[in-house]
């Protein structure tokens, strides 16, 4: 068992559940992404999302895609962001990093997984690997103590999810709508029966991302999930107050959600 799922299923036996945030590395700068990262971690996120910006994000919204873009044009590359994770060894976090197939290919599979590690990456997700074709990546990751965390969908077919959960680690990253990130708020009916669905399958803790865009549906997803994932409402925060603002309006809504998540529950 990876780092991450420990840390995942310890949680869950607490009875705690988990707010993910979703952060692009070097958006707005790299020095304000990795110390929004870092209080994020202080304030109890025990598991961080650092975005890897990539010229075609074919699961991220325009929000995140802006956010990409302006990192791109300031430098932010893998290997940066790679870095950029090694700056929180000394917090309390266990970060995974979201990035595309075509970095990850370039750098070389045994490669980027030991700096993946060395970084000290808890977990990977990529989601343009087909679920068939995730053996090699995985494999490598594992070998460096690594998750490699897998997405499924509500249109994922029995087959599929049962094939996806079968070599599944970490936690499993529930996409609570169709679509990209960002661009549609998710329902808290669909969000228990795909739950349940999922659960027929798998006791990896689930977390709940795409459509979860404030407190409020925060603490519908935790009442089916284990924990929830947010990017575009923390991201368009920063777009909307593009001075010293930005900080300060992302950590209140974490602050939010925190607090909307920490009352009790009852799943």
């Amino acid at each position: 068992m990876t780092a991450l799922e420990r840390a995942c299923r310890d949680r869950r036996q607490r009875g705690e559940k988990a707010l993910v945030p979703f952060l692009t590395a070097g958006f707005p700068d790299e020095r304000t992404s990795l110390e929004l990262l870092a209080a994020c971690a202080r304030r109890g996120c025990e598991v961080v999302e650092i975005g890897v910006p990539f010229s075609d994000p074919v699961a991220d919204g325009p929000v995140i895609q802006q956010a990409s873009q302006a990192a791109l044009a300031g430098g932010m590359t893998l290997r940066r962001a790679l870095d950029l994770v090694t700056e929180l060894k000394d917090e309390a976090v266990q970060p995974v990093m979201m990035t595309y197939l075509n970095p990850v290919l370039r750098l070389g599979l045994d490669e980027f997984a030991r700096r993946s590690a060395r970084a000290g990456c808890a977990g990977v997700i990529v989601p343009d690997l087909s679920s068939e074709e995730t053996a090699p990546l995985r494999d490598a990751l594992s070998g460096e103590g690594v998750a490699l965390v897998d997405l499924v969908a509500p249109t994922t077919t029995e087959d599929r999810m049962a094939a996806i959960t079968a070599t599944a680690g970490g936690f499993l990253y529930l996409v609570a709508v169709a679509g990209v990130t960002g661009t549609t708020s998710a329902n808290a009916a669909d969000l228990q029966s795909f739950t349940d669905r999922v659960r027929r399958h798998t006791d990896l803790p689930l977390y709940v991302g795409f459509g979860i865009d404030g407190a409020v549906k925060a603490r519908e997803a935790v009442q089916a999930a284990d924990g929830a994932i947010v990017g575009s409402a923390l991201i368009r925060r920063l777009l909307d107050n593009p001075d010293s603002g930005g900080v300060t309006a992302v950590l209140d809504l974490v602050d939010e959600m925190l607090a909307a998540l920490s009352r009790r529950t009852t799943s």
